[in-house]
């Protein structure tokens, strides 16, 4: 694993950027890359080039998932940014668990996430381990989940792609949990994007006989979740693909649970098919 933090007060301080070039990146049982601003520093960025494949999965023994994740944590008003996450690779994996995130959980905004897949990006399944403070979902993640009034932006999202395939509950996610706004969530595809099928499937190693498995729908999810009138608007979806094909209960959806406005959903597409 690798951790890259900055906890000091200089604002025009920034945490160690972590920079891998190389054929193929693979994250393995809960390996992890982060970075982290805690004070007034901003967040040191990652960086991944990989001409071969870029895979993040499966989970340690704890449970625990391979993730890149980039946050913000100070709630002072003046607190650092997170890192920004930028990955090229021909093909991007993300199975098990595995997942990607740049978050803020204050004043600080969320690190923006640059995906750019010249073949393939593969989001499959969840944790095999069930649910727990990570999450579920394989995924993409960018939030804001401070809740003072002057909370953070979540980071926008771009991802290219020659195709994209989000299946078994993997996801893609942008939220507000406060009154930050959300982010907006772009991808652009040559080929087909497909978003198919739910994590019901999935069989969980676990020893405890309670423990079931999440319903989760693949989808391209932006939300904001805050109850509150002060609650920060959802950023919209913006999909540009050769064919977008929705099927077996999955989602593009954006939403609001207070009084945030949900983002706009914008397809451009020469084929839509949509089967439930």
């Amino acid at each position: 694993s690798i951790l890259a933090a900055t906890v000091g007060n200089n604002k025009d301080a920034s945490g160690g950027t972590v920079a891998i070039e190389t054929t193929d990146v693979s994250l393995n049982e809960g390996t992890h890359i982060t970075t982290t601003a805690s004070k007034n520093a901003r967040g040191g960025d990652v960086t991944i080039k990989a001409s071969g494949t870029v895979m993040l999965s499966g989970t340690n023994a704890g449970g625990t998932a391979s993730k890149i994740h980039t946050s913000a944590l100070s709630e002072e008003e003046d607190a650092g940014n997170a890192g920004d996450i930028l990955i090229e690779a021909n093909t991007l994996r993300l199975k098990d668990g595995g997942w990607i995130q740049a978050s803020t959980q204050g004043a600080g905004n969320g690190g923006q996430i640059t995906i750019h897949a010249a073949e393939h990006a593969e989001l499959v399944g969840g944790n095999p381990h069930g649910e727990n403070s990570d999450g579920f979902s394989s995924g993409i993640y960018a939030d804001s989940s401070g809740s003072a009034e002057y909370s953070g932006k979540a980071g926008d999202m771009l991802i290219t792609a020659g195709s994209l395939r989000i299946q078994d509950g993997a996801r893609i996610s942008n939220s507000t949990k406060g009154p930050g706004q959300g982010g907006v969530i772009t991808i652009e595809t040559d080929g087909p994007v497909i978003i198919t099928g739910d994590s019901l499937q999935i069989e969980l190693q676990t020893d405890d006989p309670n423990e079931s498995v999440p319903d989760y729908k693949s989808g391209i999810y932006s939300g904001s979740e805050s109850e509150e009138t002060s609650g920060g608007e959802a950023g919209r979806i913006h999909l540009t693909a050769k064919a977008v094909n929705i099927s077996h209960e999955g989602k593009i959806t954006t939403s609001s649970m207070g009084g945030g406005k949900a983002g706009d959903i914008i397809l451009n597409a020469e084929q839509i098919s949509l089967d439930s």
